[in-house]
């Protein structure tokens, strides 16, 4: 598995490799990730949170042409022995107000909350715009 590739445990669910993008100045980070469930029970994604920044969870759709950002206000359904991934173009963290931009290189902690499994803390690391390796989830 590649050098940068880390991931996190809490219950039956693994937090594989998350990862944000830099953001330039005023601008809104993003948070992605795939959350594995390796458990018989399906799980939830209650809540998320940051010291840095407000969190929550949206998905991208595409609507009569149009992109919009849908809150995922009732949380983030894991299904049992099944992964759920966060990624360009569908569902991710949006990170508001910014105390500070994401750098290329940092790590960010964010706060998961799941209905079964707990409250895990786990490291976002910024990766450069356009960086290939972001992509890659070490599958």
């Amino acid at each position: 598995m590649p050098a940068w590739a880390h991931d996190y445990s809490t219950g039956s669910l693994r937090i594989i490799h998350p990862w944000s993008n830099a953001s330039p100045p005023g601008a809104p980070g993003v948070g992605y990730m795939v959350i594995l469930n390796e458990g018989s029970q399906p799980d939830k994604l209650v809540s998320v949170s940051a010291d840095f920044a407000q969190v929550s969870a949206h998905k991208t759709t595409v609507k009569d042409g149009m992109v919009q950002m849908t809150p995922m206000t009732d949380g983030v359904e894991i299904p049992a022995n099944a992964s759920v991934s966060f990624e360009p173009g569908g569902l991710h963290l949006m990170l508001m107000n910014l105390s500070t931009p994401l750098r290329s290189g940092e790590e960010r902690p964010i706060t998961l909350e799941f209905e079964k499994a707990g409250s895990i803390s786990v490291n976002f690391k910024v990766m450069g715009m356009g960086d290939g390796e972001a992509m890659d989830h070490g599958n």
